[in-house]
């Protein structure tokens, strides 16, 4: 079985989870507290889905 590049699989897959997440919010006003609040909690969700999914993949590449 083919090896998966943890980190380009880490970043698409917390890429979606975020993306995800923003689409919701449409329209919040860029200058208004609310989007920055809602740009941390993006960044939260990054962190949190590309450290799972990345040691999930090197777990499963037999890479731990």
């Amino acid at each position: 079985m083919e090896k998966i590049n943890p980190e380009k699989s880490a970043h698409n897959i917390a890429t979606i989870f975020c993306e995800k997440f923003l689409s919701t919010f449409n329209d919040v006003d860029p200058d208004s507290n609310e989007f920055y609040a809602k740009v941390e909690k993006a960044a939260q969700i990054y962190a949190l889905a590309y450290d799972g999914a990345f040691e999930t993949i090197t777990k499963e590449n037999g890479e731990e």
